[in-house]
């Protein structure tokens, strides 16, 4: 799944300005849930990926409440592995093995392969 164009500015709901930022959302609410492992290795890979892609250290990573005090969000549960260095390690290790090539799929080809995801969960 992609939101906005990469090169899109993305909205935050916040007051700060995020142009220049990666964004990425995970599906939850987890200032009440914990996040499942198969959704953290997902996320560590992503931001890898971005951090090769972009040219950025990983140790660069903030949750959107670093910016933007007003809001808890990304949710205890995800905040927990960027304060205590768990999503960067992953992160670099990621890295360490050789991100994985982000593939744009469209349309028929897109809703396909959604369902052989699916019939595989």
């Amino acid at each position: 799944y992609e939101g906005r164009p990469i090169d899109a500015v993305g909205d935050t709901g916040t007051s700060y300005d995020p142009t220049g930022h990666f964004l990425i959302a995970a599906e939850g609410s987890f200032s009440e849930q914990g996040l499942p492992a198969a959704q953290l290795a997902a996320m560590a890979e992503l931001l890898a990926w971005a951090a090769v892609t972009y040219n950025v250290d990983p140790s660069e990573m903030r949750g959107h409440k670093d910016w933007a005090p007003e809001t808890s969000c990304p949710g205890n549960a995800v905040y927990a592995h960027i304060a205590n260095g768990t999503l960067e390690s992953m992160m670099r290790d990621a890295i360490t093995r050789g991100v994985k090539q982000v593939r744009v799929v469209c349309s028929d080809a897109a809703k396909q392969y959604v369902k052989d995801l699916e019939a595989t969960a």
